[in-house]
């Protein structure tokens, strides 16, 4: 996206990271934690007027497992940990709240649930707690995904009619395109 933060950017009388969380309060999450690192003052005065809690990632530059651990270190003990990205502003409450039911009827301890469309896997993800130190240890900019692959027999996929599960803001075309499907 070039210079321009994106969770900032416009989005239908709000901005991007804004349309998220407020997707996030409207799924009923029992806690929701924004960490915040590029532009971590702007994010956080935009995010006042919502009930989330903001974590501080000091260490942002390192690449997306320290927004990960910085959030996994200050979440209340949990069953687990769903991860939602600030730039995929298309995903429904509704299929937040169904993902979180169906980690809850697998009965599964190590459990890690993911969307679908279309066959393709989306985002957020929803890591068992039995991963905590797991997802500690990751490093680099490629997020949880090695927890994914090295466990993909405890993975469930939730089927949904929501394909905003697979769109993340990350050029000024999907941007765009994005902006067209609302």
């Amino acid at each position: 996206m070039g210079q321009k933060n994106k969770l900032l950017l416009p989005w239908h009388g709000t901005t991007i990271l804004a349309s998220v969380v407020k997707t996030l309060v409207a799924s009923s999450l029992a806690e929701i934690l924004v960490v915040t690192g590029h532009q971590s003052s702007s994010i956080s005065a935009l995010l006042v007027p919502y009930p989330v809690r903001l974590v501080k990632n000091r260490q942002y530059a390192e690449g997306l497992s320290t927004s990960i651990r910085a959030g996994v270190n200050a979440a209340q003990p949990c069953s687990g940990y769903l991860f939602a990205l600030g730039d995929m502003p298309l995903i429904s409450s509704a299929s937040i709240r169904r993902l979180c039911q169906a980690f809850t009827a697998c009965k599964r301890p190590d459990a890690i649930v993911f969307p679908t469309w279309e066959g393709k896997r989306g985002n957020p993800v929803i890591i068992s707690q039995t991963y905590r130190n797991q997802l500690l240890a990751l490093r680099g900019d490629q997020g949880a995904r090695p927890l994914l692959q090295r466990y993909a027999e405890r993975t469930v996929g939730v089927p949904l009619p929501d394909p905003g599960v697979l769109v993340d803001i990350d050029t000024p075309q999907t941007y765009q395109n994005a902006q067209g499907n609302l």
